[in-house]
């Protein structure tokens, strides 16, 4: 009995010293598991010297056997507990490798993210940085972590980033601000967002920080300000220049079509010759026409140069309308254009400037008849439509793409540039037009198909 209870002894103290090693390797804890090992080891080598001597020398065994059941016991509980253990010491091992792998990984992607990235801890210093501080600063994280940043910048900057920091503790919310920070090429503009860190506890343990230059975007939004300005005042001088233009025109306009009308209508005696009437007629048509363009150029100059001054009042659409066809009429009759209205019964007035209005309607009315082949069909209609004063004008002329909608009311724009569509004019009418109703915070629409025709609606609030 006593010499089996001594093997089972020698085996468990082996087993044991070989587990201790084992540890040594696993948690690197050399000083611990060495004693362990080593007892267990000289136990076992111990009990193999008298184990051998029993079985050589056929010895009897003269021990106690409550003193063998005692060690027997002492050396399995050395052995449990070791076996026990060392399974957990495995799984930390496991652990402690998949963090270095998982804090490999993190590492690898904030030092990959184009943007400046640090932890500081409460007391303001580096606890990690990112690769963009050597490459934008010349700071490594040997030179940085474990640094205050009143050592790393200039006092003035780190004096901001401090006052940032406090603000984000204090708030314990995301910070965004603006800092201005030297670089070794002169300062930059960098974005810099701060942001609490908080631990399981809820306690605010840290401060991150991503920080991105946005100097070249600060640039190009300076540039594209200066060109907005530069632009505003190129398009002020060239409204400017047109409306002068325009009234040096009108002058001389004016004393032509005066005498041409005089030679026309034969005020001062009969011509002579009949040719010569017909060129007086040619002159006041082409001058009629000159004086019309130099008009619509002072109109868009002076609509441009924000000079358009508008007298309100009631007005009634419904006379407007009549008014305007009455004007347009004997221009449609020489196409054989059918132009009709259609009125709402009891449509109410609206608050604008009557000529502003009349100008709005006598430009729609002439682009229809003008866009409309011989023989075609205008309609204008006006009803009452979600408290506006909805005014439709109808054709079915020779109509517009849909990209080409888009562009109607930009200035000296021209839908077809055929020479057997296009007809006399600017470009400038329905520019005029849009400019005039978005002074009376109304609405233009453009339907329009090739071929088929074209529908536009001014939509003017009741007032």
């Amino acid at each position: 009995m006593s010499l089996a209870i001594l093997s089972l002894s020698i085996l468990l103290q082996f087993t044991a010293a070989g587990l201790a090693f084992r540890l040594i390797w696993v948690t690197g804890r050399k000083r611990a598991w060495s004693l362990i090992a080593v007892a267990m080891l000289l136990m076992g080598v111990r009990r193999c010297v008298t184990l051998y001597r029993i079985l050589s020398e056929d010895l009897v065994i003269q021990t106690d056997l409550s003193a063998e059941l005692i060690a027997l016991t002492i050396s399995f509980l050395m052995f449990a507990g070791v076996a026990l253990i060392a399974p957990l010491f495995t799984d930390i091992q496991k652990a402690n490798k998949a963090l270095k792998e998982n804090d490999k990984r993190f590492r690898a992607f904030i030092d990959n993210v184009p943007a400046l990235v640090s932890l500081k801890g409460l007391d303001g210093r580096y606890l990690f940085v990112n690769n963009e501080y050597e490459k934008n600063f010349d700071l490594t994280p040997e030179k940085t972590e474990g640094e205050s940043t009143t050592t790393l910048f200039p006092r003035e900057v780190a004096e901001e980033f401090a006052l940032q920091e406090r603000y984000v503790v204090d708030t314990r919310a995301p910070v965004t601000q603006e800092h201005i920070v030297p670089h070794a090429d002169g300062n930059h503009i960098h974005l810099c967002t701060k942001f609490p860190i908080v631990d399981t506890q809820g306690e605010i343990s840290s401060i991150g920080t991503i920080s991105t230059d946005i100097t070249d975007r600060k640039q190009a939004e300076e540039d594209r300000n200066v060109a907005l300005v530069k632009a505003e005042e190129a398009n002020q001088a060239k409204s400017e220049f047109l409306a002068t233009m325009s009234h040096e025109f009108r002058t001389p306009l004016n004393a032509i079509l005066g005498f041409a009308d005089i030679l026309s209508n034969q005020y001062l005696g009969p011509i002579g010759e009949r040719k010569y009437l017909e060129y007086a007629d040619d002159i006041q048509s082409s001058g009629k026409y000159l004086l019309e363009l130099v008009n619509d150029l002072l109109d868009i100059s002076t609509i441009e140069a924000g000079k358009q001054n508008l007298v309100k009042e009631d007005v009634s659409i419904e006379n407007l309308i009549q008014d305007g066809a009455h004007i347009i009429f004997e221009q449609a009759k020489k196409k054989n254009i059918s132009f009709t209205t259609d009125m709402q019964d009891g449509l109410p007035t609206i608050q604008g400037d009557p000529r502003a209005v009349k100008q709005i309607l006598l430009n729609l009315f002439s682009n229809a008849v003008k866009f409309t082949q011989e023989k075609g069909d205008i309609t204008v209609s006006a009803k009452l439509d979600n408290g506006n004063v909805a005014i439709t004008v109808l054709d079915n002329g020779v109509g517009i793409s849909k990209e080409n909608i888009a562009l109607l009311t930009d200035p000296f724009f021209k839908a077809h540039q055929e020479p057997y569509i296009s007809d006399q004019g600017t470009g400038l009418g329905l520019a005029i037009t849009k400019s005039l109703v978005d002074l009376h915070d109304g609405t233009l629409d453009i339907i329009s198909e090739p071929g088929k025709g074209t529908t536009v609606t001014v939509s003017l609030p009741v007032g």
